[in-house]
This record gives C-alpha cells, sequence and structure tokens, in this order.
C-alpha cells in the first residue's frame, strides 16, 4: 500500500536519510521509459537535486520488500514532475520519471499523477 507524505519536515527528513548523497543507478525500465516519453536524462539529473522543490513523496513497499519512494517536484510553468526511486545503503536505483502539465485549477492533479504513477510502477528486483 501506498502512503502519500506532504509533511515538509518528513519530506526533509526522507530525502535526508534514504535520498540525498547516493550513487545513482539506472534501471532498464528508466532508460527505456525516459526515452519513449521523450525525457532527456540530464534533465533528470537537473532536476532531482532540487529537493527544495519537492512538494510530495509517494512511499510504497515494492515487490521484493524494497521501499520505494517516488518524489514530486513542483516546478515552473505549472509542471509536476516525478522521479520513482528505490534507495538502498549507498546507491539509489532511478524506476522512472514522469513529467505533467498541470492543468489550470486543480487541486485533485497530485492524486491523479499518483494514480497513474500507480500503473506505470515497475516491480523491481534488489539492487545489486
Amino acid at each position: 500500500m501506498a502512503e502519500l507524505i506532504t509533511d515538509k519536515d518528513e519530506i526533509k527528513k526522507i530525502i535526508n536519510e534514504k535520498i540525498r548523497g547516493k550513487k545513482i543507478i539506472l534501471s532498464d525500465y528508466y532508460e527505456l521509459g525516459i526515452d519513449k516519453k521523450g525525457i532527456q536524462h540530464e534533465r533528470v539529473l537537473n532536476i532531482f537535486p532540487q529537493f527544495e522543490k519537492v512538494i510530495a513523496i509517494e512511499k510504497k513497499i515494492l515487490k521484493y520488500g524494497n521501499i520505494g519512494y517516488e518524489l514530486f517536484y513542483k516546478l515552473d510553468n505549472n509542471i509536476t514532475f516525478s522521479i520513482a526511486t528505490c534507495p538502498d545503503i549507498n546507491k539509489i536505483r532511478f524506476i522512472h520519471a514522469i513529467e505533467c502539465q498541470e492543468p489550470k485549477h486543480a487541486p485533485e492533479f497530485i492524486p491523479r499523477v499518483l494514480e497513474h504513477a500507480q500503473e506505470l510502477h515497475f516491480f523491481i528486483s534488489p539492487l545489486k
């Protein structure tokens, strides 16, 4: 079951304890997905460390028991960008990245993005 975290202090804690400063590993699914969606890997790498723009984190237990964290970034021009990750002790695997233009006057946008992301989650094996 997924948990949506929106509390700023809890978001900072997760980022500092689970995300920040780890070696990035790319899953095959990530590489295929960004290519299919037309998202440049350099764009993902540029957005990823902008933790001050994270407005929500989805925490979910993945198929093999790993805990996944999907970071939702609020960017300029009504764009929400998400990067799904699976951290380990000293590395973090990127699972997928999604970029969405947020419709005007849509407070339910994040839940809709989460619902869409739920369909895209790829069950990954433990980090090696």
